[in-house]
């Protein structure tokens, strides 16, 4: 649960405390503590970066409770501003998709794997920069994450044996392709299906058409696994925006 704490802050954590009193708390508190001791760790080995939400510790907010006290980004998850507003420029648009391959790379040289990567975890603050949060399911130095993606985000099994051999990095990199197809969309991957649908489809490898939206060379290869590391994503946005004379 997340509310606002100060004009620039706002507290995360298992239960709501205003005026001295509870107002609303978890059932399952130990989860939600484990959680959120998980993403207090990430925010303190990711330090500051212009693409992370900051994390500025915890908040004892009962004696035997205590929140995180993270950076408030006053236009809400990327996702609600995609639903609730018009298309905003593609020169904007595409500093967000450069900017966000270049906070998984920065994720990325720091052991950290979101695995719950969507816009739906990105955060807009009031000068339009995007910000990469919600790390309570994070994979830390190859430890067993507990995130799971959304299904439009989510890698698809392919080859492999078991769900859990789909590597960390690239199942960030095949959300990181339907958070570029979001943002440059202005919609979900396949938001006219029900989430039933879009897993058969993801299955037999079949992805929206991106052959009329910015970026869609570099979201298919996101989605078909032809990166090994966000970097080779930022430089390939950062070369289509130079193109668009966007830099």
């Amino acid at each position: 649960m997340v509310y606002l704490y100060d004009n620039t802050t706002v507290l995360k954590g298992y239960v709501v405390v205003l005026d001295g009193r509870v107002t609303n708390r978890f059932e399952e508190v130990e989860s939600r503590k484990r959680s959120l001791e998980l993403e207090h760790q990430v925010y303190e080995r990711l330090g500051l970066h212009q693409n992370i939400l900051r994390c500025y510790g915890w908040v004892q907010v009962q004696e035997h409770a205590r929140s995180l006290r993270l950076e408030y980004a006053s236009k809400g998850s990327l996702r609600s501003f995609i639903e609730t507003s018009r298309p905003v420029g593609m020169s904007l648009r595409i500093t967000w998709a450069v900017d966000l391959a270049a906070g998984q790379a920065y994720i990325h040289s720091k052991s950290v794997y979101h695995c719950d990567f969507s816009c739906r975890n990105v955060f807009l603050t009031d000068h339009d920069v995007v910000k990469i949060g919600d790390f309570g399911g994070a994979g830390l130095d190859g430890n067993e994450s507990e995130g799971v993606e959304e299904c439009r985000y989510d890698l698809p099994l392919r080859e492999r044996g078991e769900w859990e051999e789909r590597p960390y990095k690239k199942r960030d990199l095949f959300a990181l392709g339907s958070s570029i197809y979001e943002i440059m969309a202005w919609k979900k991957p396949f938001s006219e299906l029900d989430d039933g649908e879009v897993e058969i489809r993801f299955t037999r490898d079949e992805f929206p058409n991106v052959s009329n939206i910015a970026c869609g060379g570099i979201v298919q290869k996101c989605w078909e696994e032809r990166y090994e590391r966000a970097e080779q994503v930022v430089d390939e946005l950062r070369a289509y925006q130079e193109g668009w004379g966007l830099e």
